[in-house]
Order: structure tokens, then sequence, then C-alpha cells
């Protein structure tokens, strides 16, 4: 198997995953060990770590060999999740005070749904058209 496309399923896959984990809290009847499981201090951590390979990758080994500009929109749509994957390992860790994670808290809220929509919609289409130019 060609280790362009193996790059390109793990990149890709953590848009997908990341935009379904980002879009949890709106599912009504989900499981709750789940969601528990998901607002864990290691799994934000791992899937902030896991957002920065994919970051990486999307950034030097495009699917359609223009560097930068060809997975500019999963890169972007990365670095969100990313960032609040990461914000969340912050706010969960308690290594802020109560009063800032309280202010992260409330601008984390209220992009973490339409970057979990876009992050999820971005995979997929990437998926479908890996070689069109932006996505």
């Amino acid at each position: 198997m060609d280790i362009k496309i193996s790059l390109f399923f793990i990149s890709t896959f953590f848009l997908i995953f990341g935009g379904f984990i980002a879009i949890i809290p709106i599912l009504p009847k989900f499981n709750h060990d789940l969601k528990k499981k998901v607002h864990q201090v290691k799994f934000q951590l791992r899937m902030g770590v896991y957002g920065i390979i994919s970051i990486l990758l999307f950034a030097f080994f495009p699917f359609n060999d223009t560097i930068i500009l060809g997975d500019l929109l999963p890169m972007i749509s990365s670095f969100i999740l990313t960032s609040l994957f990461l914000m969340g390992y912050i706010r969960e860790s308690n290594l802020i005070d109560e009063k800032t994670a309280h202010q992260a808290d409330q601008i984390l809220t209220s992009i973490q749904i339409p970057a979990g929509f876009l992050s999820f919609a971005i995979g997929f289409l990437h998926i479908i058209f890996p070689k069109l130019i932006l996505l």
C-alpha cells in the first residue's frame, strides 16, 4: 500500500472522528458513559496530539502534491479541532484558575458544535474528492 494513501486516511480520520466527538453534546440519546470518557483528561490530550500530527500531515504530505494550499481547509479544520481538544485538556486538568476556565468554557462551547459539523463535513468531502485544491 502506498504510504501517501495511509497518511491521507490517518489525517482524514481525525477530521471525521474529531468532528463527531465535537457534536456529541447535542446528541440527546447518546451513551452517558461514552460522553464521560470523551471528557477525560487523557482522551483530550491524546486527541490533541493526534490533531497536531494531522495538521503536520495535511501541511507537508498533501494528497494532491500542492504543499500547504492543497489541503488548506482540512488543515484549518484540524487546527480548530486540535485547539478545542487541547483547551479541553487544559480546562479539565485544572492548570488554570476557575475564572479563566469559565471564560474559556463559554468561548469553546460556542464554537464546538459548528467546528464539529464543519470538520465532519470537510472530512467526508476530502475522502470523496481527495485531489480537489483547497479540499
